[in-house]
């Protein structure tokens, strides 16, 4: 069963800097560099620009994943980037940051702005900037699941999407059934979506099949989508 709830991948900003704990562990600089981008400095792609103009069906789509694109970057590539997402108002578009202190960005109807958090100390930090920005939708991403995380309602009551994975790859930290158990909880009574990515390696390796088992029973594993995603309707710029 897969964990990716989105359908295509569009990176006309790659990237990032060493700022944050997660550099040295960071997917996406290790997948630059298997490609032969060991440096990973940020880097604006304009023949990859348009990419969405040509995707007729409507896609949830992921945006500047192999980076973090707003890292104080010239404003008038950010502004190429939302007129083109200002043309493509059947797509969704996806964003991750840990930069919400930099967020300059004309958030449509058709974005859903993110940022992950992995211990209650990221959460309480990086969740009220985030309810802070000018976007309709907003998602958590708990991902790596590093710790316990205890949402405040006032949160919950403004999130679109929480999504939860442990670690995965060498040297991954290993997550408890009981952390995924709370977030699980805290959003069916709050209403709030819940999409079970992946356990992580670490765990696993030890998991039963009673322990399967028993999350599927307890809603764990459940993947749940904001019915914003999931409708092919077509947004209206706000």
């Amino acid at each position: 069963m897969s964990g990716k709830y989105w359908t295509k991948s569009y990176n006309p900003i790659t990237g990032c800097l060493p700022d944050f704990p997660c550099w040295d562990r960071c997917w996406a600089r290790n997948m630059a560099n298997r490609f032969g981008d060991p440096e990973f400095k940020p880097t604006f792609h304009p023949e990859r620009l348009e990419k969405p103009l040509h995707w007729k069906k409507p896609q949830i789509i992921a945006c500047c994943w192999m980076g973090d694109m707003f890292i104080s970057l010239d404003a008038e590539q950010l502004c190429q980037i939302a007129d083109i997402i200002y043309k493509c108002p059947q797509h969704k578009f996806l964003f991750l940051t840990k930069r919400l202190d930099q967020v300059l960005f004309p958030f449509y109807n058709n974005c859903f702005l993110g940022t992950s958090v992995s211990t209650q100390a990221e959460a309480d930090e990086r969740i009220p900037q985030l309810l802070d920005v000018d976007c309709k939708y907003k998602i958590i991403s708990a991902e790596p699941l590093l710790g316990d995380i205890q949402f405040k309602p006032e949160w919950l009551s403004q999130l679109a999407l929480i999504i939860v994975g442990g670690e995965t790859g060498r040297g991954a930290r290993p997550a408890k059934v009981e952390w995924f158990k709370r977030i699980s909880d805290q959003c069916h009574d709050a209403g709030v979506p819940y999409y079970f990515k992946q356990w992580g390696i670490p765990l696993d390796n030890r998991i039963d099949h009673a322990d399967h088992d028993w999350a599927i029973r307890m809603g764990i594993t459940r993947r749940e989508m904001p019915k914003e995603m999931k409708e092919n309707e077509i947004f209206t710029a706000r």
